[in-house]
């Protein structure tokens, strides 16, 4: 049981103070853990104790100070959790204490309590582990909404994806096989070819000396899911089709190049860069709730699945981190709190 105690702060049957919120924020490069005094939930907000997160490249770029939190946000780090319901701010009736959810953030993923609007939430499906619900909302959302809202896509089209092995890759290539939508994934090693290729891509290119000849062969492609970007992206007009759609969603490679503007106006071309954690509470719920009605069937059959490379705990952040930046996981990796 929650309530609101008479000075404002949330109090918990079992003693603890939801006054307070710890989280870590980036400092010189580096991970710190703060405390900080936090206001119990607002009109339309909820409070979330917070069992596991998902570790994302945007965190990387957040330590690295080159990706800052949105206006009006705090510079606590994390995008994504899973955890339980605490308490429930005036006017939210779809939540209540006790409920086990996921949450799409644009800060606050690694804390130990999280304030957030209510329509960023999903129900933690049943049968879930909470590790498993950190490593699906912002993967998941990060390839619905570039594949299907904003890419269009229709059944039978062809999709290049970048990073097949990635978080989103695993999501983007899930998808695609629901959907009916042929993939082609550009991997790192041979060990990431064959997990894609188990977890339903068509084709798995290797990033080497012979992959734009080896997708020169398999193109053209309808949709190109870049997070790449850099000397990639001239590189892959060639093998888009007429009318293809690019999609920005990183740049690991890079922010500059030069491409060949008469391939973009004959093939009709349409680049489009897409970011989601600056977006509108009203858009990332508008996002959860198409996936919500489009994708819960198969989540509740198991036809889409988050996959967990490695789990760390809260205290191990930094290592989490460093991990991620090396390039070694297949799938996503998830930090683990307090239970």
């Amino acid at each position: 049981m929650v309530t609101m105690g008479s000075l404002g702060a949330v109090r918990c049957d079992d003693g603890g103070d939801m006054s307070e919120i710890n989280g870590w924020v980036a400092v010189d490069g580096k991970v710190q853990r703060v405390s900080r005094p936090v206001n119990p939930p607002g009109e339309g907000e909820v409070c979330i104790r917070i069992h596991a997160s998902g570790v994302n490249r945007a965190d990387l770029m957040q330590l690295k100070g080159h990706y800052p939190p949105p206006p009006g946000y705090s510079d606590f780090m994390g995008l994504e959790c899973a955890g339980v319901v605490e308490a429930v701010g005036a006017g939210v009736t779809q939540w209540e204490a006790g409920d086990e959810v996921i949450a799409l953030l644009a800060a606050g993923g690694y804390n130990d309590r999280v304030v957030c609007d209510a329509r960023q939430l999903l129900p933690l499906p049943a049968g879930w582990s909470m590790e498993q619900g950190a490593a699906f909302v912002e993967a998941f959302a990060t390839a619905w909404l570039n594949l299907y809202q904003i890419g269009a896509l229709e059944k039978g089209e062809r999709v290049l994806l970048y990073a097949g092995a990635s978080g989103v890759g695993c999501a983007a290539i899930q998808l695609c096989k629901l959907m009916g939508n042929p993939v082609t994934a550009v991997v790192g090693n041979p060990a990431k070819a064959e997990f894609c290729r188990k977890l339903g891509a068509d084709e798995a290119v290797l990033r080497d000396a012979d992959c734009w000849q080896n997708l020169a062969r398999l193109a053209p492609f309808d949709l190109l899911l870049d997070s790449v970007a850099g000397d990639w992206l001239p590189k892959s007009l060639p093998l888009m089709a007429v009318d293809g759609r690019l999609v920005l969603i990183g740049l690991m490679g890079g922010s500059l190049c030069e491409l060949d503007a008469a391939t973009v106006l004959m093939k009709r071309l349409r680049i489009q860069g897409s970011t989601l954690r600056g977006r509108a509470v009203e858009f990332k719920a508008q996002v959860l709730a198409s996936m919500r009605h489009a994708l819960w069937d198969a989540l509740q059959q198991q036809q889409l699945v988050p996959v967990i490379d490695r789990v760390f705990e809260r205290e191990e952040l930094s290592a989490a981190f460093e991990y991620l930046a090396g390039n070694r996981n297949m799938g996503k990796v998830v930090v683990r709190g307090e239970r």
